[in-house]
C-alpha cells in the first residue's frame, strides 16, 4: 500500500503548463486594468477595432449605392435639410420656453422671447431660398460628374457647416459684414502692399490664405495684383 501510495504521488501534476499560461494571462490582463484607465483601455480598443474594420473592409466589395457618400452629396444633402433641422431646433427652444414658470414667462416676454424666436424663423425661410438653390446645384453638379449619391447618404449631414457657410456669405460679401471687413482686411492689406511695393513682385509670389471663408479676402488681395491660394 505505502509504494502504491508513493507511486501515485510521485506523479507529476497534469495541465502544469495549461494553468501557468492561464495565470499569466490573468495576471497580465488584471495589472494592465490597474494600471491603465479604462477610458484609455477603450480608446485602444476603438482605435484597433477601427483599424481592423478598415482593414477588412477594404477586402469586401460594396455596391455603389451602399458606398459612404461623396463630399459633394453630403453638402448637398446638409443643404436641402437646412429649413426642417433648424425649424426642428426653434421648435426646441419654444418649448422649453413654455415649460418654464409662469414668472420666468413674465420676465421672457418682457424681452420680447417670443417675438425673438418669430424673427429667427422669418430669417430661416429667407435662408431656405438660398440652401434650397445651393442643393439643387449640388445634386445637379454630382449627377453630371456621375457621383452616386447612393443610400447612406439619407443618414450624412453637417448642419454646422451650412450655418458657417451662411455667416460667411454675410461677412465676406453682404452690405451686413462690410463693418466688420473695414476692422479685419485694410490691416492685411496695407501689410501685403508694403511687402509687394513693385506690381512684379505681386504677380511672383502667392499669398496662401488657410480659413479664408468664401473668398472675399483672397478677392480683394487679387485685386492688387497678388495671386491668393
Amino acid at each position: 500500500m505505502l509504494e502504491s501510495d508513493r507511486g501515485r504521488t510521485a506523479r507529476p501534476p497534469q495541465h502544469t503548463l495549461f494553468a501557468f499560461v492561464a495565470t499569466t494571462l490573468l495576471f497580465l490582463a488584471v495589472s494592465y486594468w490597474i494600471l491603465a484607465p479604462p477610458t484609455r483601455l477603450k480608446r485602444r480598443i476603438t482605435r484597433t477595432s477601427s483599424r481592423l474594420y478598415a482593414k477588412v473592409a477594404s477586402w469586401v466589395p460594396v455596391p455603389a449605392g451602399l458606398q459612404a457618400p461623396a463630399d459633394l452629396v453630403i453638402a448637398a444633402r446638409s443643404f436641402s435639410q437646412y429649413y426642417s433641422v433648424q425649424q426642428y431646433w426653434l421648435g426646441r427652444k419654444r418649448l422649453a420656453f413654455e415649460r418654464i414658470s409662469t414668472r420666468q414667462q413674465k420676465l421672457g416676454d418682457r424681452l420680447d422671447w417670443r417675438g425673438t424666436l418669430g424673427q429667427a424663423e422669418d430669417a430661416v425661410e429667407v435662408n431656405s431660398l438660398v440652401t434650397d438653390e445651393l442643393a439643387a446645384l449640388a445634386y445637379d453638379q454630382a449627377r453630371r460628374d456621375g457621383v452616386p449619391v447612393g443610400l447612406r447618404s439619407r443618414f450624412w449631414r453637417e448642419d454646422g457647416r451650412v450655418v458657417e457657410t451662411l455667416k460667411h456669405f454675410v461677412r465676406d460679401w453682404s452690405t451686413d459684414g462690410k463693418s466688420e471687413r473695414d476692422v479685419l482686411f485694410p490691416p492685411i492689406l496695407e501689410v501685403l502692399g508694403e511687402e509687394f511695393r513693385r506690381p512684379e513682385e505681386c504677380r511672383e509670389r502667392t499669398v496662401l490664405l488657410p480659413g479664408c471663408g468664401l473668398g472675399r479676402l483672397a478677392y480683394e488681395i487679387a485685386c492688387q495684383g497678388a495671386r491668393a491660394a
